[in-house]
């Protein structure tokens, strides 16, 4: 089970967080963000990564690419998540979705 407690950019909460509070700053602590508070909430993991790549999808083709890096990184995801969700992700590539992110976090227009 997972929830996306702000809608499309922002992070998912395992149920090991479901004890956070919804307020801007208990959420910010376990790794998310209030976002516009578009609550999403999933029973499978096939629906997290159905959403996940549409949600890479639109990141990876609204960049506004001022910032190399960040479309670069946004590509790079929503082709590992596009992978994973057609069944041919490989270990390795899965395994670089938390560096790329981590990469990206504090330098993006919406920080």
């Amino acid at each position: 089970m997972a929830v996306q407690p702000g809608g499309p950019s922002s992070a998912f909460l395992s149920s090991a967080d479901f004890h956070c509070t919804f307020d801007a700053p208990s959420l910010k602590a376990v790794g998310s963000s209030l976002g516009c508070a578009a609550v999403r909430a999933y029973a499978d993991v096939e629906a997290v990564i159905n959403d996940l790549k549409e949600i890479a999808d639109f990141f990876a083709a609204s960049s506004c690419g001022q910032c190399p890096p960040c479309g670069m990184q946004t590509r790079m995801l929503a082709t590992i998540v596009g992978q994973l969700s057609a069944g041919k992700a490989r270990r390795k590539a899965i395994d670089q979705i938390p560096l790329i992110v981590q990469a990206n976090q504090g330098k993006g227009c919406a920080d």
